[in-house]
């Protein structure tokens, strides 16, 4: 936080919505993580894959790139002060 104390900080309201993106982002790939651990353990073990939904993944991706673009956005806002005016 170069040269920001946490009060002005928390009073950016862009933070908030930043740090929620970023929690929102977490909370989405937490299905496809914990999938991907048991598909490696499955291999490993050579014990068949366990099914997944592919095409509920790939929707999921296209959410998460998504916030993520939007994260870059509110941060450029965020730099600029945006919340502030």
């Amino acid at each position: 936080m170069a040269g920001r104390s946490l009060p002005s900080t928390g009073a950016n309201g862009l933070f908030w919505v930043k740090l929620g993106l970023f929690g929102l982002v977490f909370l989405l790939e937490l299905a496809p993580m914990v999938t991907f651990i048991r598909v490696r353990s499955a291999r490993r073990r050579g014990a068949p894959l366990p099914p997944f939904p592919l095409a509920t993944y790939r929707r999921i991706n296209a959410a998460e790139t998504a916030l993520v673009v939007v994260i870059v956005f509110v941060a450029a806002f965020m730099a600029r002060g945006a919340w502030m005016l």
